[in-house]
């Protein structure tokens, strides 16, 4: 059987993944959850990014085809949390491909968690605002634009 994966627009973002991709990626995602307990092993953003994701990264593990990232850095200085998920990731998939998961490959899998992260942060921070303004509708729709512009999106 086959998937599709949409984005939110309901736009086809991807060409067809093989259940047996998703299968992986959530028992992976369940090892990093089991060790890390993110909250993110239900991310259907995560869940269709990582799954293609690995369908080439394993491929470049079994070939050695190594890859620079650039980033790894700056991922393992600001997004401590995440690298160390890719960490986790890393010795998951070594265990069950027998391959050597090399760092900065780590640091792009750590980007899907990361992502996953803030957007787990974005859902749950959402804040009711209410606007009163004693010089009229005009004032308060400027207020409203500039405070909705100020937490984008973080705002309901």
């Amino acid at each position: 059987a086959k998937m599709m994966a949409y984005g939110e627009a309901g736009h086809t973002l991807f060409h067809l993944l093989d259940e047996d991709h998703f299968r992986f990626t959530h028992q992976l995602l369940a090892y990093v959850e089991e060790h890390m307990s993110l909250d993110i092993q239900f991310d259907k953003e995560l869940i269709v990014g990582l799954s293609l994701h690995l369908r080439s990264a394993i491929h470049r593990f079994r070939y050695d085809m190594n890859i620079r990232n650039p980033y790894l850095p700056d991922i393992k200085r600001y997004y401590p949390i995440a690298f160390e998920a890719g960490v986790y990731m890393g010795r998951w998939l070594k265990e069950k491909e027998g391959v050597e998961i090399p760092e900065d490959e780590i640091g792009y899998l750590a980007l899907h968690i990361g992502a996953a992260i803030e957007r787990t942060k974005s859902q749950h921070v959402r804040k009711t605002c209410l606007i009163v303004c004693a010089t009229g509708v005009a004032s308060s729709q400027l207020l409203l634009h500039k405070l909705t512009a100020a937490f984008s999106g973080r705002l309901e």
